[in-house]
């Protein structure tokens, strides 16, 4: 499957970490739990919507707020991308990795030749 390199997206993708306990101001654990987030890497990959009855049937009314890649797995790293690591698409992250616009909506689906990878927004309304 070629692609011309206009067709493709800036993608950005944090790493979910282990969890960091929450500290008060006096430097006690509230026992709150708070998601860490590795360095952004970026790509250059293939994002569309979802279009197919199938995928629709599987997401329901959430398929309207939610984006797929499909990529080589012989041309890019996104192996390594797992469930609800942070997503950009279309903006770059700030300096504390707090504005990802999708999150990885479930493990991706990896075959001998492809990577498919479905997000969905984290944006309120579904358009980010």
């Amino acid at each position: 499957m070629r692609t011309l390199v206009r067709d493709r997206e800036t993608v950005y993708f944090a790493k979910r970490l282990p969890p960091e306990a929450e500290v008060d101001s006096s430097g006690y654990e509230t026992g709150t739990m708070l998601a860490q987030y590795d360095e952004p890497e970026e790509f250059s990959l293939r994002v569309s919507p979802l279009t197919e009855q199938g995928e629709i049937e599987i997401f329901g009314a959430k398929s309207q707020s939610m984006k797929k890649i499909v990529e080589s797995v012989i041309n890019t790293d996104l192996v390594g991308v797992d469930y609800l690591d942070s997503a950009w698409i279309g903006i770059e992250p700030n300096d504390e990795f707090s504005n990802a616009n999708y999150v990885v909506a479930r493990a991706p689906m990896v075959t001998p030749r492809q990577i498919v990878i479905f997000l969905e927004s984290v944006i309120p309304n579904g358009n980010a």
